[in-house]
């Protein structure tokens, strides 16, 4: 959605419940930017890149210097700093787009 990819789904139904995650936004842009450099860019793509980026860019924490990883669907941080894993994931994925 607008707000970025969520975590879990089952097929084209995303579950609310497990909300998003800095992870998938950061593995949904890497992917985009692949995708992007494959074939001719669709719109579409400029579109889900631009909420990956934008979710990543809510998702990094001034304070820490670190990315969250887990959101709820009503838009709340479950942590203030997330994994070691999510916080490379998130810089592979902006760095693979800049």
């Amino acid at each position: 959605d607008s707000m970025g990819t969520f975590q879990h789904a089952a097929f084209s139904l995303p579950w609310f419940e497990h909300g998003y995650c800095a992870d998938d936004n950061a593995r949904t842009l890497f992917l985009t930017c692949m995708l992007e450099q494959l074939e001719e860019p669709e719109p579409v793509l400029a579109r889900i890149q631009t909420a990956a980026a934008a979710f990543l860019h809510h998702a990094f924490n001034p304070d820490t210097g670190r990315f969250r990883n887990f959101m709820s669907f009503d838009r709340r941080w479950h942590e203030e700093t997330g994994s070691e894993d999510s916080h490379g994931r998130a810089l592979w994925g902006l760095g693979t787009a800049v």
